[in-house]
C-alpha cells in the first residue's frame, strides 16, 4: 500500500534541450565551454547527446566520447551504431577500445568504471567539460548503494553535478531529471538506442537495487529518487563543510604536499599527529586524517619521489583515519 501520510510530489521536470541549456547556464557552463559526452549509445547518453545537438545554433562546442570496454559480444556493433549516430548528427566522436583489469580484485562493475574513467580522462583536457547522461534515479541508487556500505557524509553526498576532473572538469547535467522524462523525450523524437542485456543482471549491486528494491521503495513512497537526491546535496554540504574545517587544520597543524616535501626532501613536514589529537578530539582528528588522506595527492608525490615510500605512509594515514574515526569515509 503506498504511503498515503506523505505530500504527493510534484511532477517531474520534462527534459527538453531548452531545459537542459538552464542546467548548464547554472554550472556556469557556456558556449565557449568545450564539451565531450561520453556516449556509450544507451538511452540516457543518446538522449544527452541529441538535446545538445539541438543547441548548436546557439554555439555549443560539442563532441563525442565511446569507450569500448570490450566485454560484451556485441562491443563492436554498440561501437559502430555510436559512429553513425554521430555521423548522422554531424558530430566528431573518438572510440576508444580499452582492457579492464582488476576485475578479481575490484569486482566486475568497478574495474570497468575504473578504466573507462581512465580513458576518458585521456580525453579532457584544461578548458574542457566531460559530461556524462548520470540522472535522478542513478542518484538515488548512489546514495542507496553507499548508505548499504555504511559510508559518510562524504559518500552520501554521492554524485555532483559538476566537479574538478583531471585537467578539466566532470559535469552531470541530468541529475535533477528522473529516467521517465528522459525516456519520453527519446520517444517523442523517435530515438533508437541500445539495450544492454547486463542491466537485467540482479547479480550486480546496481542492478539489483534499480530492477528490485528502487520499484518497491517508489511504491511505498513515490517520488523516493526525487527526495533521495536532495538529502545527497545535504550530505554535500555538510562534506564541504568538514572539508573547510580539515583544510583550516592543516594549515596550522601541518599538511603533507607537494610543497612541503619539495622545500625538505629529506624531513617532510609531517602532522604532529598528538598535537592534533589533544587540540581537537578524536572527531575533528579523524575528519582531519581522512580528509588529508583523500587530498595529499599521494600517487604524485609518489611518481616523483619513489624512495620516499609515500604509499606505505598513504596506508598508515588512511589506518589511523579508519581507528578514530566516528562515521565512513
Amino acid at each position: 500500500m503506498k504511503n498515503t501520510d506523505a505530500a504527493r510530489p510534484g511532477a517531474a521536470p520534462a527534459f527538453s534541450s531548452e531545459a537542459l541549456a538552464a542546467v548548464l547556464r547554472r554550472l556556469d557552463l557556456t558556449p565557449a565551454t568545450p564539451l565531450k559526452i561520453a556516449y556509450s549509445g544507451g538511452l540516457d547518453s543518446h538522449v544527452l547527446l541529441h538535446a545538445l545537438s539541438r543547441l548548436r545554433d546557439d554555439g555549443w562546442r560539442l563532441s563525442a566520447l565511446h569507450v569500448d570496454h570490450g566485454l560484451q559480444p556485441a562491443a563492436g556493433a554498440w561501437a559502430r551504431h555510436c559512429e553513425q549516430v554521430c555521423r548522422e548528427l554531424a558530430l566528431p566522436i573518438t572510440i576508444e577500445r580499452i582492457e579492464v583489469r582488476g576485475i578479481r580484485e575490484h569486482g566486475l562493475e568497478a574495474a570497468a568504471r575504473r578504466a573507462r574513467y581512465a580513458c576518458l580522462a585521456r580525453h579532457v583536457g584544461p578548458g574542457e567539460v566531460l559530461l556524462t547522461a548520470h540522472h535522478q534515479d542513478d542518484q538515488a541508487e548512489t546514495l542507496l548503494l553507499q548508505l548499504l556500505r555504511g559510508s559518510g557524509v562524504h559518500g552520501l553526498a554521492a554524485m555532483p553535478a559538476i566537479a574538478a576532473f583531471t585537467a578539466g572538469r566532470h559535469a552531470r547535467p541530468l541529475l535533477e531529471f528522473p529516467r521517465r522524462a528522459l525516456l519520453a523525450y527519446a520517444t517523442a523524437a523517435g530515438l533508437k538506442w541500445i539495450e544492454d542485456d547486463s542491466n537485467r543482471d540482479d547479480r550486480l549491486a546496481r542492478n539489483f537495487i534499480r530492477n528490485r528494491l528502487t520499484p518497491v521503495i517508489e511504491e511505498r513512497w513515490p517520488g523516493a529518487a526525487r527526495r533521495l537526491g536532495r538529502s545527497a546535496r545535504h550530505a554535500a554540504e555538510a562534506a564541504a563543510l568538514l572539508d573547510e574545517i580539515a583544510r583550516a587544520a592543516g594549515k596550522t597543524k601541518g599538511m603533507i604536499t607537494p610543497e612541503s616535501i619539495r622545500e625538505n626532501v629529506d624531513h617532510p613536514e609531517l602532522p604532529d599527529i598528538d598535537l592534533v589529537i589533544r587540540t581537537s578530539g578524536e572527531t575533528r582528528t579523524s575528519n582531519f586524517f581522512l580528509w588529508q588522506s583523500a587530498y595529499a595527492e599521494w600517487d604524485f608525490l609518489d611518481l616523483y619521489f619513489p624512495d620516499f615510500g609515500v604509499k606505505e605512509l598513504a596506508a598508515s594515514v588512511g589506518k589511523f583515519a579508519e581507528r578514530t574515526r566516528r562515521f565512513g569515509a
